[in-house]
């Protein structure tokens, strides 16, 4: 009965697209703009710390993919809808 709701359950199907969703995106703003701007906006308007920040700034192309990917699998749900919710006004 349980892998029946954890798996097929709309209401808690819709949730995790919602996460995979909010994942990809945030990983395509900070992708933009530590991999093909190198800019300082996210930074700025105080959506990432400045220690994390630097990290991608000194990074190479291929580590920085790796920082963006350890960052983001250090949120929290909650946080990664706030960050979310901040950054599509601020990034895009």
């Amino acid at each position: 009965m349980n892998a029946h709701f954890l798996f097929h359950d709309p209401t808690i199907r819709a949730g995790d697209n919602q996460g995979a969703f909010i994942l990809r995106v945030l990983f395509e703003i900070f992708s933009k703009h530590y991999v093909e701007k190198n800019s300082d906006t996210l930074l700025r308007n105080a959506i990432l710390p400045a220690d994390c920040h630097s990290q991608l700034k000194e990074a190479d192309e291929a580590m920085k993919f790796r920082l963006i990917c350890d960052y983001l699998s250090g949120m929290t749900d909650d946080y990664a809808k706030m960050t979310f919710d901040r950054e599509i006004e601020v990034a895009l």
